[in-house]
């Protein structure tokens, strides 16, 4: 077929794609609008190339593309329309322009290879269905752009395991989150007031929820079905619980209320049905009597009053885990890599420089090379490395000297990443990175923590094998949990020889740590 395009009289609107078979589309620069249903259902593209001329990409266009694997935007177009690339099923990785303010209604929607996206700071709206059933997306970081999510826009996201929501955004729709069954983390930003119907229900990997005190109402159903959930925080500020909150909520041992004035509180029919039992409600020093003339709250088993300082903790220990694991890779470390510009906020002359702690990772890491290392080739490097700056930054965020704001922990991680790089290439992608880091994160915290309980080597208690694994067996890749009966005669030698000199290591970078950082 000689035509490819159906243009327009002016010949700056693309119609339609006469060839549905077509792998390849270069689009004339004569073009403005890429017109409604364009490329609908080309399942043969796999890529195509959108010149700067083009302004506007209309409803549908993109929809059924199930071959394609790759698009650029250009920066001239505002908005990602309705349904643009619904079911666009091959399709890996997103980088939308600057130059975009909104994404509508279902614009990524089932796209089910989808793992990577970048949202810019000039995103102010994430609309309905944006990105549900995107079954590979892993993590989400929101721009502090963005003043609304719009009901379902991540729902049913399988593979979903951490999301990070800026002070910015005001209002999260109906079932933004349901259903996101690999969720652990999320934060609620203090300037929600309302919790809005099934908003995390079904997310049943969540295990624990703090809600800040701007939030006034919980709707239906908000956490039905979260059924590792067991831990939830409740703030002074409710006024209003609906029914069926907690509803399929069978792991949940603890609801901490910080409600100083009970009876002000309008709690409806079923919201603590099945769970009085099974929860310990742990109230403010103070207030049981309030507790006790409630109709919903008196129906708890067991209530224990807790001072200030028991919420303080709570609230600390969620500090703690959103700095070193729901911020650690997010889609805009890749893009940090570089020493690129970096907006950041004023940040404590006690919180310690990324510079200063992956200077201190990168000279140790040296250090181990040349005086502790039995082999050097550049995947132990690349294993030390993750040690030497994992023990600085767990060490800093023990002494409250590492900072939660999300641009100092992104180049952190884009720092390290791009000293990783030089030792394996694949570091080049978050994908390769996240699970392998948090591996580790989980290997170094036990092996470090069991060394420390045990004091070794004077009981030789316990030995680290899943680092020495890391290390010495299987480098840069995922280690499963194993015990010491897994290894063969020579691997336990080799072992003992590693623990040994991994224990002094250990010891005198944990000096140095202190003498330069506290």
């Amino acid at each position: 077929m000689d035509k490819v395009f159906e243009l327009d009289q002016s010949g700056t609107v693309l119609k339609e794609v006469l060839d549905h078979s077509i792998t390849n589309a270069t689009i004339p620069n004569s073009v403005t609008t890429i017109g409604r249903w364009a490329f609908r259902w080309c399942s043969s593209l796999e890529s195509v190339i959108i010149p700067n001329s083009v302004k506007n990409i209309e409803e549908y266009a993109f929809e059924g593309c199930e071959s394609l694997r790759e698009i650029t935007l250009p920066d001239s177009i505002k908005e990602i329309r309705k349904e643009t690339f619904k079911n666009c099923k091959s399709l890996r990785s997103v980088f939308i322009p600057e130059s975009v303010t909104e994404i509508g209604e279902g614009g990524f929607s089932h796209c089910t290879s989808l793992q990577s996206v970048y949202i810019p700071n000039s995103v102010k709206r994430i609309g309905a269905f944006a990105f549900s059933c995107c079954d590979s997306i892993r993590t989400i970081r929101i721009p502090s752009s963005v003043t609304e999510l719009e009901g379902c826009c991540f729902t049913c996201c399988d593979s979903l395991e951490s999301v990070y929501l800026p002070e910015s955004v005001k209002k999260i729709g109906s079932s933004a989150f349901q259903k996101c069954k690999s969720l652990r983390t999320i934060n609620i930003p203090p300037s929600i007031t309302e919790i809005d119907g099934w908003l995390l229900s079904g997310c049943c990997s969540l295990q624990s929820i703090i809600i800040p005190e701007s939030v006034t109402s919980i709707a239906y159903g908000a956490f039905e079905n979260c059924n590792s959930l067991e831990s939830v925080t409740l703030p002074n500020s409710l006024k209003e619980m609906s029914s069926s909150v907690f509803e399929g909520c069978t792991s949940l041992v603890r609801i901490n209320s910080k409600i100083l004035s009970p009876h002000k509180i309008d709690i409806s029919g079923y919201c603590f049905e099945k769970i009085y039992n099974q929860c310990t409600l742990y109230i403010p020093h103070g207030t049981k009597l309030k507790y006790k003339l409630h109709g919903k709250f008196r129906k708890f088993k067991k209530v224990v009053e807790v001072d200030d300082q028991y919420f303080r903790l709570l609230e600390q220990q969620s500090y703690n885990n959103d700095a070193h694991e729901s911020s650690i890779p997010i889609e805009d470390i890749q893009r940090n890599k570089e020493d690129k510009p970096y907006i950041q906020t004023n940040i404590p002359h006690s919180i310690v420089s990324v510079s200063d702690m992956i200077d201190f990772g990168l000279e140790w890491r040296d250090i181990y090379m040349v005086n502790y290392s039995t082999q050097y080739n550049k995947k132990v490097s690349a294993e030390v490395l993750m040690y030497t700056c994992w023990s600085v930054w767990y060490h800093c965020l023990n002494a409250n000297k590492v900072s939660g704001d999300q641009n100092y922990v992104n180049k952190f991680f884009a720092h390290l990443m791009a000293h990783l790089e030089d030792c394996d290439s694949r570091f080049e992608h978050v994908d390769f990175f996240m699970p392998l880091f948090k591996n580790r994160y989980q290997i170094f915290k036990t092996d470090i923590d069991g060394l420390v309980k045990s004091h070794y080597p004077v009981t030789k208690q316990y030995l680290p094998i899943n680092t020495f694994k890391a290390f010495c067996l299987e480098q840069l890749k995922i280690v499963s949990a194993s015990s010491l009966s897994s290894l063969s005669f020579e691997e336990k030698e080799e072992m003992m020889d590693f623990v040994g000199k991994f224990i002094a290591f250990t010891n005198d970078m944990q000096k140095a740590i202190i003498r330069k950082f506290d």
